[in-house]
């Protein structure tokens, strides 16, 4: 355990709320683990055996279709904790954690964080807020992907993008790294619908996007197409 492990415990917007003591406890606990680019921290239906905090980098959490096509549920960077759900109630994990590139975590054991868990109830607790903050999330998913065109998700997903990943450059907000393959899991769309889409916003001087860098231009206009009912 080093200052620093706590310091980003501390900094977790899901374990912020927990005294020194608690935070201390929890750092104890943890150790270091690296992943490579492309590389699973875990998988669906992989019996849960700890907890994972990120340290840097950035994972995916997908799941895919019976035909092996994946869709990106979220995206977790630092700070963030994966597989509370399979912590809590030991079942199978109920989506894949797969990083995007280099990337390093902490892992905490089931076990020794169910222990620590008893003995005190606040960082229970405040998992179980965590775990509320996942719901919230993906019934937001859902009813985007019910109700919102194709064209307004990915204008969303793009914002998220920027926000999470964003550069400032002249002319606008870079996003490193993102294929229009990425693109399309992440609204759960064909990637053929998607670069329609894509070309349409360059066309309207919206974005640009040339070997996996996209670039946001005019971010008013991409928010004004995130709501269709402001255009």
């Amino acid at each position: 355990m080093t200052p620093n492990t706590i310091e980003l415990l501390a900094s977790s917007k899901f374990l912020a709320r927990l005294d020194e003591q608690s935070l201390t406890a929890i750092a104890a606990l943890a150790r270091p683990r690296t992943f490579a680019a492309d590389e699973y921290v875990f998988e669906e239906g992989d019996v849960p055996n700890a907890l994972f905090i990120v340290v840097a980098g950035e994972i995916l959490i997908t799941t895919a279709d019976e035909v092996g096509k994946e869709v990106v549920l979220n995206r977790a960077l630092s700070g963030a904790i994966l597989g509370e759900i399979g912590l809590l109630d030991g079942r199978m994990r109920t989506a894949s954690a797969r990083t995007s590139g280099p990337c390093s975590v902490l892992r905490i054991p089931r076990t020794e964080f169910l222990s620590l868990m008893d003995r005190q109830p606040a960082i229970a607790r405040q998992l179980i807020a965590a775990l509320c903050s996942r719901v919230r999330h993906i019934s937001k998913r859902v009813r985007d992907d019910q109700f919102l065109p194709l064209r307004a998700r990915l204008a969303r997903h793009i914002l998220d993008l920027a926000r999470t990943k964003g550069e400032r450059v002249d002319g606008g907000i870079l996003v490193p790294s993102v294929s229009q393959a990425e693109l399309a899991r992440g609204v759960g769309a064909a990637r053929q619908t998607v670069n329609k889409h894509l070309q349409a916003f360059q066309r309207e001087g919206i974005l640009s996007l040339r070997r996996a860098r996209l670039t946001l231009l005019d971010r008013r206009a991409l928010l004004l197409a995130a709501d269709p009912g402001l255009e």
